[in-house]
């Protein structure tokens, strides 16, 4: 067991958690959002103490300056001191305003390419292409992670529905769009153009023309402001901001057992409840007084 100190406040890390999972245990706020070292959001300045990567690094090296961790990725070997700008205390606020985040009204939607469709085969080869691509997406380092709460199948026809509600402009598709899907995803330049590269080879390998592969291109391209961003973005259903992290304290309803150290919690027992990854926490672990 480590000690981690943010603004003078300590917290425990046990040897077998990352940083992150150990102060969001403890209901603190902290910035995040791929969990395995993609997106760097959680990029935090270590100001003293010795720290141990559970799993590889997939940003690129000059993403990580001198005396930063990611803590999605780092174990505690010893006491930490961290910088306390890891820690979300605006629930960024200064992201927040009402005018601040883009909506997909103001996204110019695609007109209907049913010449597109047609290459696609009906939308047969445009299934095959996505299964192809989300097989290769489900083994890779940098994207599996964005996928961690959804199946395989589910992504794939997911996306079919988009698309072909894109492409045929029939309404087909009642899932979230863009910006709103993507609310959590810290995706910048490098790693979109990552996902769109494998996107390509899928699309050339079922022989998809090339004036075809750059007419779909386009149907992300018009998206792309609404996915490529720094920070994570409040959820926004039906034009009110829903908390991107939220950790309640709560009486449980009947019996359970701590996420965390499975122990068994009994009903009326203070619990730790993180609206994020619906995990629920005893006493000892939330380190509720």
């Amino acid at each position: 067991m480590s000690t981690i100190t943010i603004n003078n406040r300590k917290y425990g890390s046990r040897d077998d958690e990352t940083i992150l999972e150990s102060l969001l245990r403890q209901g603190v706020p902290i910035r995040h959002s791929c969990r395995r070292g993609s997106c760097g959001t959680c990029k935090t300045h270590l100001l003293s103490g010795d720290t141990a990567n559970k799993r590889p690094i997939q940003l690129r090296k000059d993403a990580i300056g001198k005396d930063q961790i990611l803590l999605c990725i780092s174990r505690a070997k010893t006491d930490l001191v961290l910088d306390d700008l890891a820690i979300d205390l605006g629930k960024f606020k200064e992201i927040e305003s009402e005018y601040e985040y883009r909506e997909e009204l103001k996204c110019e939607i695609p007109k209907p390419d049913l010449e597109l469709w047609g290459a696609l085969d009906n939308g047969k080869l445009l299934l095959k292409i996505l299964t192809h691509f989300y097989s290769k997406v489900y083994e890779d380092e940098r994207l599996a992670p964005f996928f961690h709460s959804t199946t395989l199948d589910r992504a794939i026809g997911k996306q079919y529905n988009f698309l072909q509600e894109l492409i045929t402009g029939e309404k087909i598709y009642f899932g979230s769009y863009p910006r709103t899907a993507h609310h959590w995803m810290v995706i910048d330049e490098d790693l979109f153009e990552y996902r769109e590269s494998l996107l390509r080879e899928s699309m050339v390998e079922f022989g998809l023309p090339e004036p075809m592969i750059r007419r779909w291109r386009a149907l992300h391209d018009a998206f792309k402001s609404m996915i490529v961003k720094k920070h994570t973005w409040p959820k926004i259903i039906d034009g009110t901001v829903v908390p991107i992290v939220g950790f309640e304290t709560m009486t449980a309803e009947f019996d359970m057992l701590c996420d965390s150290c499975q122990h068994e919690i009994c009903s009326g027992e203070s619990i730790g409840y993180h609206q994020e990854d619906a995990k629920v926490y005893c006493k000892k672990c939330a380190d509720l007084q």
